[in-house]
């Protein structure tokens, strides 16, 4: 347990320059390994209570499932979260659902704020922040897209304030 609790702090899990499938790789056996010594500790426990024992106390258990799962969330919260980004950017507009794309940003939204309070400062971390603010900061402008009520006076209005030519969310094609 002491060894896991080890690695699972090695600079590499917070390092932005680390590569991140072998990082998720890493994280996912070092998860599977504390998974089964933290079944191994309850069932150790349970047999301790059935003989009338005293019950060994695994002091550290916490301190590792916090520390390794912070690590593995934040891991797979980039990647999941990068993933995501790029297939609402292949999506086609109108097949955009305004709703269900809110609630994952603000899902991520709370993972990043709960790794920024539990991890120490880092790259990786600051990178899946700065991934979720960047696609929040378009949802409002997504919605106003996306909203019914929005008429053509609405849209030519849009576009004259465009320097760059025209936007037309309804041309076959369009993607976010």
């Amino acid at each position: 347990m002491h060894n896991l609790i080890q690695e699972s702090v090695l600079p590499q899990y917070l390092d932005i320059n680390s590569d991140k499938p072998e990082m998720i790789k890493q994280l996912d056996e070092k998860m599977d390994t504390f998974k089964r010594l933290d079944g191994l500790g309850l069932k150790y426990n349970d047999w301790e209570e059935e003989l009338k024992t005293p019950l060994t106390q695994f002091n550290n258990i916490e301190e590792l499932r916090e520390e390794l799962t912070n690590r593995h969330l934040l891991w797979h919260s980039v990647d999941e979260f990068e993933n995501l980004d790029a297939s609402y950017k292949k999506k086609l507009f109108v097949d955009i659902n305004v709703d269900e794309i809110s609630l994952k940003a603000d899902h991520y939204q709370k993972i990043s704020n709960r790794l920024n309070k539990s991890l120490p400062s880092n790259e990786v971390q600051v990178k899946l922040g700065n991934l979720v603010e960047t696609f929040k900061g378009a949802m409002p402008i997504v919605k106003a897209l996306r909203n019914p009520n929005l008429k053509e006076n609405h849209k030519n209005a849009i576009n004259d304030l465009l320097e760059n030519g025209t936007l037309n969310v309804d041309e076959e094609g369009f993607t976010l």
